[in-house]
């Protein structure tokens, strides 16, 4: 029985190693390894710069006057009240993209245009996560707020 000489086997084989080659490849490993470092330095950074109490606080105190307010303008039948009590409920919320600094430029003297991109993003990302504590503390705020109001209101 004579066999036909195929091309498809030896160049699927050829793929294979060449894509295994790029997973496992040094310069891969170093790239990864590159990243990593100017992320978790950004990330480090943000958590030095961002101080989560105050955004937990302030969620808390906004949480608790926009829900009282909302209640109260329940009883008063006030569209005024019920504006001001959700845009002061969310104002936390609406000013994490504004409070984004870049960064210090001190960290990023010398380096290369690819760590500088990684750093910056991971920077940004990590102080918009930080940020987010005051959604933690609008929901315990909300909770305050609510019986605050309900205390005020059966009296």
């Amino acid at each position: 029985m004579k066999t036909r000489f195929s091309l498809i086997q030896p160049l699927a084989t050829l793929g294979i190693i060449l894509t295994l080659s790029l997973f496992f490849s040094p310069h891969a490993a170093a790239q990864h390894e590159f990243e990593s470092s100017a992320a978790v330095l950004a990330r480090i950074d943000a958590r030095a710069n961002t101080n989560r109490l105050l955004w937990f606080s302030m969620g808390c105190v906004s949480g608790t006057i926009g829900m009282y307010l909302i209640l109260l303008s329940t009883e008063n039948l006030s569209a005024e009240l019920l504006t001001a009590g959700t845009i002061i409920g969310v104002a936390p919320e609406l000013m994490i993209p504004f409070g984004n600094a870049p960064p210090s430029t001190d960290r990023l003297i010398g380096k290369s245009p690819e760590f500088v991109e990684i750093y910056v993003f991971s920077y940004k990302e990590e102080k918009r996560k930080l940020k987010g504590w005051s959604a933690v503390g609008g929901l315990l705020g909300v909770a305050v707020g609510f019986l605050i109001a309900a205390n005020t209101l059966l009296e």
